[in-house]
């Protein structure tokens, strides 16, 4: 038995040895939102830790199971040869007896112990974690697209204000400004040029958080798309009672928590509060959709005026830097309506997770 034992262990460690990354050979370049979760399943390495844990859980609990079952076995054997002895030494064979039967006992309570282990929680704890660090990885995605907005916003105010100081110094020049108001828009500068490297960093520091999330090298380059758009339609279908008496069943703290009437009623408050958010990041898109129709038509005019000779070139880049921020607020308006929705989603799945929830 130990020789068969000892050939297959030495195959499994020389197949290791074949195809030690095979697995993961590939490199992931581009990515997508409604790719993340599957993505993260195969490929992240605190999640295939904690399969492989559970997956120890088990087999402990089956191998110890078993060798109780092994021992049970032996005692019966030896229990079974005793045969209560021949009564020529009732005190010797009493004595056996009782260290038979309190051998009995400590192998029934060790197996007891094995088959007590609650692999069901063990499972419904680690898939928790994992749906938790999947969720991260989505806000982190979110952010990442957020600062590229915003970035992109930035560098136009940047532009603006290069082209008001190189004005102002020549306006100095003819004395019609001072040197503070110079001094002034040059630390303007700064803290927009530093403000720009500020997320410049921050963008390529999620970039290495996301290879390392999918077991790649932190430097891989990575094409990050778009945060996909929920439509009206989507939110509107929502049947939000239905919804709630489906999840409770799925709910990871009521089961973990034995059903219990308390873990039900902050499972129920969390879900139906999930909901509400949508709906109220919904209202705050709508309010910002309208807002950006007002600020498309100002800048169509702006465009127009230019055009004319109406307007410097310096109004026209601040209506253009005004039209920027307006598209800025209003795209990452749109990716929070689908953070909201995408948060419902996991309560619909039993995991009420948060816009805190850190990566």
């Amino acid at each position: 038995m130990r020789s068969r034992k000892l050939i297959i262990m030495t195959l499994i460690a020389f197949l290791g040895l074949l195809f030690p990354v095979q697995a993961f050979a590939d490199t992931v370049a581009t990515l997508d939102f409604d790719k993340i979760e599957s993505l993260m399943n195969a490929r992240n390495p605190i999640i295939s830790e904690n399969m492989s844990t559970y997956t120890n859980a088990v087999n402990g609990k089956t191998q110890g199971i078993a060798a109780m079952d092994a021992l049970l076995a032996q005692w019966s054997a030896v229990n079974a040869a005793y045969g209560g002895g021949t009564g020529a030494n009732p005190q010797y064979e009493a004595a056996i007896s009782y260290l038979l039967a309190a051998q009995k006992a400590a192998l029934d309570q060790q197996k007891s112990s094995y088959t007590s282990i609650n692999t069901t929680n063990t499972l419904l704890n680690i898939e928790k974690g994992n749906n938790t660090l999947i969720w991260s990885m989505e806000m982190l995605y979110i952010s990442y697209n957020a600062i590229g907005y915003q970035l992109d916003d930035l560098m136009v105010k940047k532009s603006l204000a290069e082209r008001q100081v190189k004005i102002l110094k020549l306006q100095q020049k003819l004395g019609m400004v001072t040197q503070l108001t110079v001094d002034e828009a040059e630390n303007s500068l700064l803290a927009l040029e530093s403000a720009v490297q500020n997320l410049k960093e921050a963008k390529e520091s999620i970039l290495q958080q996301f290879n390392l999330n999918l077991n790649q090298d932190y430097d891989c380059v990575l094409t990050v798309n778009d945060v996909p758009n929920v439509t009206k339609d989507q939110i509107a279908g929502i049947d939000v009672d239905k919804d709630y008496l489906d999840a409770k069943g799925k709910s990871y703290d009521y089961i973990l928590d034995s059903y219990s009437l308390d873990s039900e009623r902050k499972f129920k408050n969390n879900f139906y509060r999930a909901y509400q958010t949508v709906l109220d990041k919904q209202q705050a898109l709508d309010v910002e959709t309208k807002k950006m129709a007002t600020a498309e038509s100002k800048w169509k005019i702006a465009q127009l005026k230019y055009k004319l000779g109406m307007i410097s070139e310096i109004q026209f880049e601040t209506e253009r830097s005004t039209y920027m921020s307006q598209q800025t607020t209003t795209e990452i308006a749109k990716d929070t309506v689908m953070q909201a929705y995408r948060q419902y989603e996991w309560a619909k799945r039993g995991l009420i997770v948060s816009s805190s929830t850190g990566a």
